[in-house]
C-alpha cells in the first residue's frame, strides 16, 4: 500500500511565483509515483493578487488542494496545512517556499530518504553567501546552542519535512500570536527538540529564492518573538553540548547588486562601525535577551539596531577576509555566547 505525502506552499501575494514552483513540484513528483499518493497543497493568506486562482489553474499530473482563509502570517498557513495532514492521514509532509528558484526533485528525493529513516522533523542545510541568512547567523544559531547544545546550521530555513506523529503533536501546543507570523519556524524545531522527536538536516544545495532584504528587520523581530515564546514553553532541560565540527558550504563572494540598497536604507554610517566592538555588544545584549523575561517595546527597537549595526559590520569586516572566516566567526560566536551565559545566568543550563 502506498504512503500519502503532501507538500504545502504557503503563499500571500505569490502571483509571479506560484506557478513556477507548483510545477517544479509537480514534476519532482513524478520520481516518487511508485511509492506515494501525493497531493500539492497551497495554504493562502487571501491574496488579494490572484495566487490562489493561478495555483488553482496552475496544469498538474498530480491533485492539487488549497485552502483560503483571512488571517496573515506563515504560522497560519502552516497550522491550516497541519489539519489537512491529519484529517486526510497524511504519512509525511513538506513545506516550500513559495518564490524558490532552485528547487529540484533532488530536494524531495532527500529529504523523502530520511523520512523513511524514521526521522520526525527535517531541516535543510543551505550554500549560502555571507549576506544572506543574518537573523539565522547572528541570532538563531548562537541562541540555540547556549540554551539547547544544539548547532544546527540553518534552524530557520523555512523549507521543512515532517512526519504524521509529529504533525498531530505540536497541534496540540498553544500556537499563539508571538509565533505565527516569522517565529513559526524557530517554534517548531525548538518544540522538535524539547518532545524528544528525531530531528536530522539534509543537505539541498544552494538555495536561490526573492530578495528579502527590505524585510530583514521585520524578520528579525518576528524570530526574537517566537524563539522567546517557544524557550518560555519548553525551557532547556539537562543540556548536553554537541561539539560544532562541520564542513561549510560557501558560495563565492561576487557582486551582490543589493547591498546599496540595504545601506541606502540605513540610519547610521557602517563606516564607522568597528566589528570587534559591535560584536562585544552583541553577544552582551543576546545574553540579556536570554536572560529577561520581560522584552518591552523600546527594548525591541534598541536591539533591532544594534542587529542591523552587528549584521553589517560583519558584512564589512569579512568582505576581504578568506572565504572561510565568516563561517569560522558563526562558530566562535556560539562558544563565546554559551561562556558569557554560563558565567552570568542564575538560572544555569
Amino acid at each position: 500500500m502506498k504512503k500519502t505525502l503532501a507538500i504545502c506552499i504557503p503563499s500571500y501575494n505569490e502571483s509571479e511565483n506560484i506557478a513556477n514552483i507548483t510545477k517544479q513540484i509537480d514534476d519532482a513528483l513524478l520520481y516518487l509515483d511508485d511509492n506515494y499518493d501525493s497531493v500539492i497543497f497551497n495554504s493562502d493568506n487571501n491574496s488579494p493578487d490572484k495566487t490562489n486562482e493561478i495555483f488553482l489553474n496552475t496544469k498538474t499530473i498530480h491533485p492539487k488542494k488549497n485552502i483560503v482563509f483571512d488571517k496573515r502570517g506563515k504560522g497560519y498557513n502552516i497550522r491550516e496545512f497541519f489539519n489537512f495532514c491529519v484529517k486526510n492521514n497524511i504519512d509525511y509532509a513538506i513545506t516550500l517556499d513559495a518564490d524558490l528558484r532552485s528547487f529540484n526533485y533532488t530536494w524531495l528525493l532527500n529529504i523523502i530518504a530520511s523520512l523513511e529513516k524514521g526521522n520526525d522533523f527535517i531541516c535543510p542545510y543551505y550554500e549560502r553567501r555571507k549576506e544572506e541568512g543574518n537573523t539565522t547567523n547572528h541570532f538563531v544559531v548562537p541562541i540555540l546552542y547556549t540554551l539547547y547544545g544544539k548547532f544546527i546550521r540553518q534552524p530557520i530555513g523555512r523549507d521543512y519535512a515532517f512526519n504524521l506523529k509529529y504533525i498531530k503533536s505540536i497541534l496540540t501546543s498553544d500556537l499563539d500570536d508571538d509565533i505565527m507570523d516569522y517565529g513559526i519556524d524557530i517554534y517548531m524545531l525548538i518544540y522538535a527538540l524539547t518532545h524528544d522527536f528525531k530531528v536530522d538536516i539534509v543537505y539541498l544545495g544552494q538555495k536561490i529564492h526573492g530578495v528579502s532584504y527590505h524585510k530583514m528587520a521585520n524578520i528579525f523581530m518576528g524570530v526574537v518573538k517566537g524563539l522567546k515564546n517557544a524557550v518560555n514553553k519548553y525551557p532547556p532541560l539537562n543540556v548536553s553540548y554537541e561539539e560544532i565540527d562541520y564542513k561549510p558550504f560557501i558560495i563565492p563572494n561576487e557582486s551582490w547588486e543589493y547591498m546599496d540598497e540595504v545601506y541606502d536604507k540605513l540610519n547610521f554610517d557602517p563606516s564607522k562601525l568597528n566589528y570587534g566592538n559591535i560584536y562585544h555588544i552583541w553577544l552582551d545584549a543576546l545574553n540579556k535577551y536570554l536572560q529577561e523575561d520581560d522584552f518591552t517595546e523600546e527594548k525591541m527597537r534598541e536591539f533591532v539596531d544594534l542587529f542591523m549595526k552587528r549584521v553589517v559590520s560583519f558584512w564589512q569586516y569579512v568582505n576581504d577576509n578568506d572565504i572561510e572566516d565568516w563561517e569560522r566567526l558563526i562558530v566562535q560566536s556560539c562558544i563565546d555566547l554559551r561562556r558569557l551565559y554560563e558565567a552570568t545566568s542564575n538560572k544555569g543550563v
